[in-house]
């Protein structure tokens, strides 16, 4: 796992996947990875092929080539990861193929903490900006 800091948020990254982003000792996020799922919902990994890295004291920026693996072996993923000084993380990514593949779910997913966040409200903002609060439900 390697350490990094985003203004005063630290984290791990490994293999394409940020982990344990936390705010001094309190966790905020678990998880922020790319998945890929075939038509029998089985995970499938991806490979990564090159990384480049510019890391500083509180920020960081990443670019990161990988392929898909199994039933998608000609996806080309390129991602992109950075944390500012001011503890924004942003993560993205564009994939192509020319060849066409069966798959259940194919995007990024972000996993929240358990502890200390079941049953607490939260604020929504969906892509198109709209916002909606207590999403508890």
């Amino acid at each position: 796992m390697r350490k990094l800091v985003a203004g005063p948020l630290t984290l791990e990254y490994s293999e394409g996947s940020l982990w344990n982003i936390s705010n001094g000792s309190e966790e905020v996020i678990r998880r922020i990875y790319l998945v890929f799922q075939d038509i029998n919902w089985t995970s499938r990994p991806f490979i990564i092929k090159d990384e480049i890295w510019e890391v500083a004291d509180r920020s960081f920026s990443a670019k990161i080539k990988a392929q898909g693996s199994h039933d998608a072996k000609d996806l080309s993923v390129q991602l992109e990861i950075t944390g500012s000084e001011s503890g924004e993380i942003t993560y993205g990514f564009s994939a192509s193929t020319a060849v066409s593949f069966m798959r259940n779910r194919l995007g990024l997913c972000l996993l929240h903490p358990v502890a200390g966040l079941a049953g607490r409200d939260c604020e929504l903002t969906k892509a198109d900006g709209a916002e909606r609060s207590g999403c508890n439900s």
